[in-house]
């Protein structure tokens, strides 16, 4: 057999046909879709070996590795994260062992799953070094290329790519995901994704997965008036649903085959096909592709561009009533803690004795115990439409999707809950049902950043909303924090993507929080620092040492060891915290005692609150 040209060469002589899909094909055989796919590189490779073996009987010319999700990040959810080398070697030569030569075998680098710093969780050099040792595997099990695919958040993009780079001297692909309107699944044009792509040294460029046929062909010929290098299409085979517990795509050979025509005349040098495809598409598409040319890529300086849509949001202090005493007058917030029970009488009536004591707003837990409560945006609405005080509501991400939660906000908007606090949450297990399992898309910088965009008449992904929203964003901070460096860092990408406040969990130290002050001055943001009187040497030591974030000095809790009434010496030591704070900060977060709410009001006379509450305050 005549030894097959390099991959780059083979790429400059015609169309080269990809092979179709590895997982939903797999799905289709049996394995269950909530199943590690590349694990079956190693308990099962006669399945995984016999897939390559129909697409090579099919026609495909690049046989795509069962690695996508094999990385160390992935992987640690199934407990494989030790595997990492052997998935991805088994994986590599499984489909050279089914090519014998003929096929050209691309190592499949798929994302992580996770969102990076700062829309997620996920640190970028984390994230480089995941991308790093899947793709060395890779080069060492013998793939002829890296096709990275479905990455849909473009600094996920520039850093696989980099790692790529980094990591083996190997020809690498690379692939975008599309939403339905040509943009990318985080706001991206075809043409800004060219142009990363290219500066970032690959050596072909395209998208895979999300769309089908019609839509691919649009984003190819949008690719194709600004790139440089090679173009690649795979699209889906339709859009899924579900049949009888299985996902089912319907797109017909013959379709996928014309538009593979279509995609080729676009100026795609590789066309294959992705999620629900068959080695029947690919056969179809052999048909007829074997006679196509790579359509001439057309050169145009200028690329036709939607104007941007993005709206002047609306000035903070006009937002709502407590964001226009923000910064000016001494605020006061009180937590409400939320029901257990649909009986929303008693909240309601709590919350119209906080009225009474003239606090400016409550603010509303979104069950960060991980408890089941009622939702706080229910409550919010009942509070504020019928008594008229301002709420704000705590809002995680726990447990809910990027849709989800732009779903979420939109209901607030709507509901007219306008004053957001972002927060983290305990996992999901760690509450009532320590079987729960604790889905996460998007962290706290993240959340400030989708408000914002809402702020701007835009989702996420850059589709309007309509006129823009009017939320007003406070962030959670921790004076506390042992790592002060890297929470002012992260406060302070959180105020630059929009937040215009800080809420700090309780703090008992006066010199904590000249330190908190001292190191964000530069933020210039209003600051409110929680209080939480203390009603026993009991519940002091039971902070201190158990609950995270808080700080109890030792000459506090001696005071309240040797105090006779130590619940009026815990009184006496948040009056004097309070004191200091009505001086130095925007406001104040009173936090009363767990499920002693009855002792609110009395703790809100005892503390005066009513003399500080409205008094100017200084700019930071």
């Amino acid at each position: 057999m005549r030894k097959k040209p390099g991959f780059l060469s083979r790429l400059a002589q015609g169309v080269i046909l990809g092979d179709g899909a590895m997982g939903t094909y797999l799905h289709l055989k049996g394995v269950p879709i909530d199943r590690c796919f590349p694990e079956y590189c190693l308990s099962n490779p006669e399945l995984v070996e016999g897939v390559h073996r129909e697409y090579v009987q099919a026609g495909a010319e690049i046989l795509r590795t069962n690695t996508y999700g094999a990385q160390r990040i992935v992987l640690e959810r199934f407990g494989l994260a030790h595997q990492v080398d052997r998935i991805n070697i088994h994986a590599c030569r499984l489909a050279r062992q089914a090519s014998k030569g003929r096929c050209y075998v691309a190592g499949v680098v798929g994302p992580l799953g996770q969102s990076l710093q700062p829309l997620g969780n996920i640190d970028p050099e984390e994230a480089a070094a995941a991308f790093r040792e899947q793709i060395a595997a890779l080069a060492e099990g013998g793939a002829d290329l890296i096709m990275i695919e479905t990455i849909s958040d473009l600094q996920e993009f520039e850093v696989a790519l980099a790692a790529a780079r980094a990591a083996a001297d190997l020809p690498v692909v690379i692939h975008k995901t599309f939403t339905e309107d040509g943009r990318t699944l985080m706001g991206e044009l075809p043409h800004e994704v060219v142009a990363r792509a290219e500066a970032g040294g690959a050596d072909v460029v395209g998208a895979n997965c999300t769309v089908g046929p019609q839509r691919m062909l649009d984003i190819v010929e949008r690719m194709a008036e600004r790139a440089q290098v090679p173009l690649s299409a795979m699209p889906t085979a339709g859009l899924p649903r579900l049949v009888d517990g299985r996902i089912d795509y319907h797109a017909e050979p013959e379709y996928m085959a014309h538009y593979a025509c279509r995609l080729a005349e676009a100026g795609a040098a590789i066309v294959g096909a992705c999620c629900g495809s068959t080695p029947e598409h690919i056969s179809a598409m052999a048909g007829v592709l074997e006679d196509v040319v790579v359509g001439i890529r057309r050169r145009s300086v200028q690329v036709n561009l939607p104007q941007e849509q993005a709206r002047e949001p609306v000035p903070v202090r006009e937002r709502t009533e407590f964001a226009a005493r923000l910064g000016r007058q001494f605020v006061v917030a009180i937590d409400l803690e939320l029901p257990r029970t649909h009986d929303l009488t008693a909240t309601l009536q709590r919350a119209k004795k906080l009225q009474e004591a003239e606090v400016d707003a409550l603010i509303l837990s979104d069950a960060l115990r991980a408890r089941l409560v009622v939702h706080p945006l229910v409550v919010a609405y009942r509070v504020q439409t019928e008594l008229g005080i301002e709420c704000v509501q705590v809002y995680s991400s726990r447990d809910k999707n990027v849709l989800g939660i732009q779903s979420d906000f939109l209901a607030a908007h709507v509901q007219g809950v306008r004053n957001i606090l972002v927060s983290v949450a305990d996992p999901a297990n760690y509450g009532d049902y320590p079987t729960a399992t604790t889905l996460t898309d998007v962290g706290p910088a993240g959340l400030v950043r989708i408000l914002e965009s809402m702020n701007r008449g835009l989702d996420l992904a850059g589709n309007p909303i309509g006129d823009p929203t009017a939320f007003v964003t406070l962030v959670a901070g921790d004076p506390c924090s042992c790592d002060l460096d890297a929470e002012v860092h992260r406060l302070r990408q959180q105020v630059n993507s929009g937040a215009v406040a800080i809420v700090t969990q309780p703090l008992f130290s006066v010199e904590l929080l000249d330190r908190f002050l001292r190191a964000t001055t530069d933020l210039q943001v209003p600051i409110l620092v929680g209080l939480l009187p203390l009603r026993s040497l009991a519940h002091a030591e039971y902070l201190h040492n158990e609950i995270p974030g808080m700080v109890v000095p030792e000459d506090l809790r001696s005071r309240l060891r040797v105090a006779h009434d130590a619940a009026e010496a815990g009184l006496a030591i948040a009056r004097e915290m309070l004191a200091v704070l009505s001086q130095t900060v925007a406001g104040v977060h009173l936090v009363p005692p767990y499920q002693q709410e009855e002792r609110v009001l009395g703790v809100v006379e005892a503390l005066e609150i009513g003399t500080v509450r409205g008094c100017t305050v200084g700019a930071r």
